[in-house]
Formats: C-alpha cells, structure tokens, sequence
C-alpha cells in the first residue's frame, strides 16, 4: 500500500524537476526530534547531482514559517556555514500542502544524545570538558555572518511573522490574551514595555543548543532553523544559557539539585568562551531582558499557545517550565 505523504512529495519533487525522472530508491521514513514539522528521511535512485545521497524532507504546516526558514537556512549554508545545504524549496501549493524544504542529511548525533538518569554522570567529564566551547563557537561563527543579505531576502518574504524580539513578546502576548492565560500576557507586556537598547543585529538561530547539534568527529553541524531571524546577540546567548544551565534532561530531583553547580559552570564558560572569541563583552541588559523572554516562550510553549505544534509530553521544555516561571519573576 503507498504512503499517501511520500507519494505527494515524490508528485511534488517531480513538478519542480519535469525533466528528471525521480524515483525513490529508499522509501521515505520518519525520522524523531521534530515537534513542530514532519521529517522523513529518503534517497532517490539514479538522480541528477545535486539530490544525490541521502536526503531529508521537512514538510512545514504554516506557510510563513516555511519561507522565513527556508530562506535563512538556504542562506547560512550558501555562506559556508556548518548546516544541511538546501536542495529544494517548494511552497504550500504544492501536491503536499505543506511548506517543503529538501536538504542534504547530515550525520552524527547531539553532544547530549542518550543521557538519561543512569550514565548522565558517567558522561559529565566528557560534556563539561568540550560542551562550553563547542557551542561558543558554532555562536560565535554564526554570529559572524553577513546579515544584510538575510535582512533583504526576508523583506522579500515578506507576511507578519515577528521580524524583532519585541515583535516576537507582542506575539507571544497575543497568544497568551487569546486562550485565557492572563498571567502570561501581562508579563508579556511588562517585557514588551521594558526593552533595553541593542546591539548591531546578527544571524541568530534562535533554538542554538546542544539538540539541535550533530557531531561527527570533528565536524559540527546546526539544525533546525525554525526560530531563527535577525536580532542581537544575545537573542541567542541568552537562550543558550538557559538550555545549559537548566539541562532539560529527564533524572530525578536529587540527581537535578546535584547537577546544579556543574549545570551552572558550563553557562559561565559557554558566556566566557564565547566572549574570548567575540573580543567583545556580553551587553550584560541585553542578555537579562533575552533571558526573561525566552522563559516567557518556553513557558507559552508549554502550555500550548503557539502556532509552533502540539503539545509534547517529552518535549524538552516541559522539565524546564517550573524554573521558566522563577527566570520570569512569577513565582
């Protein structure tokens, strides 16, 4: 029996390529991480070059989101920056419906990969030791990047995703007003109202943590570019900081209240190193305002509010939320 998905990416490839004949060689499959769009892993048979070996589709439900990501992962990798490059990018008019980005499928698995309660002090030596710096420098690399091209290519994309960070609180204000949780769109307000001055703006990935890395030996890549945009630095610094310091893993509360210290250390160093690199400080009011509004995210997300997905019970944000709430001055 065909899969109703795989066949309507197939129709879908094979309207933007008439001339190839596309066929599959390994049928698609799903693969796990994505809570916001389907992934499905494939390899065509005999292809033309540039869809040789194996390749990931990502099917996107909103079509804003697709383009904004499409445009900005098909960017970073045309600047040599370490992601899956984009092969094909096909909007929601599609047979599929859906948003459709075709990447290259990278290898290795994220510095956190299996760490549960029973061998995550096992690998602490290994995690506090390279961890810190292998994120300072994706960021810092990341951050380096041109955006005045990206900022060109998104006004081109155009629609009302939030292009700012207080665009983004406003939104996540709207969210919170339109399904009761009062509590969260007055801090969401408070926030909007509150806003520090910032920085020369950046490539920001907006989701940069040790999930959405894959290692390969020596080789890093970043996934995932459904949050990112342009912003200040500490757009992503502060974000970073969080997912390090309150390691979303799932261990019982006493083994959580020992990881404390060294969950800590390694914000502190991932912030050091990345300074080192910079050659510049960290804009200590911008990092605390970011900080408080990705608490406010995680939180929304949790409870549902976005546009992001459904609710997951194994989502790493759920074991984050009680802190988010502290981080955010609630309580």
């Amino acid at each position: 029996m065909s899969d109703p998905v795989a066949d309507a990416l197939l129709e879908t490839m094979r309207a933007q390529r008439p001339d190839d004949d596309l066929r599959y060689e390994v049928e698609p499959t799903p693969m796990t991480g994505g809570y916001f769009a389907a992934i499905l892993q494939f390899r065509l048979a005999s292809p033309p070059d540039d869809l040789r070996g194996d390749l990931v589709a990502r099917i996107i439900p909103i079509p804003e989101v697709w383009a904004r990501e499409s445009a900005i992962q098909a960017y970073v990798a045309g600047a040599g920056f370490p992601t899956p490059a984009v092969r094909m990018s096909v909007d929601a008019t599609s047979p599929l419906g859906r948003g459709l980005i075709v990447m290259d499928r990278a290898t290795g698995s994220s510095p956190l990969s299996g760490l549960g309660p029973a061998d995550i002090f096992r690998q602490l030596p290994s995690i506090v030791a390279g961890l810190p710096r292998t994120l300072a420098r994706v960021s810092e690399r990341l951050h380096s990047l041109d955006p005045s091209p990206l900022d060109a290519a998104l006004d081109d994309v155009g629609g009302d995703l939030p292009r700012t960070p207080r665009e983004f609180v406003e939104r996540l204000a709207d969210n919170a007003t339109g399904t009761g949780h009062h509590f969260l769109a007055e801090a969401a307000e408070g926030l909007a109202d509150t806003e520090p001055p910032m920085s020369a703006p950046v490539v920001c990935h907006g989701d940069l943590h040790p999930f959405n890395l894959l290692v390969d030996g020596d080789r890093v890549m970043l996934i995932d570019w459904t949050n990112s945009r342009i912003a200040d630095p500490t757009f992503d610094l502060a974000f970073t900081h969080l997912m390090l310091t309150e390691m979303p893993v799932d261990v019982p509360k006493v083994a959580r209240v020992a990881l404390g210290p060294v969950a800590r250390s390694l914000g502190r160093r991932f912030l050091r190193e990345y300074t080192a690199l910079r050659g510049s400080p960290i804009d200590q009011p911008a990092f605390d305002w970011h900080r408080r509004v990705h608490a406010l995210r995680i939180l929304v997300e949790v409870a549902g509010l976005t546009t992001v997905g459904p609710r997951s019970d194994d989502h790493p944000f759920m074991a984050m939320a009680p802190k988010m709430r502290t981080v955010l001055g609630l309580g």
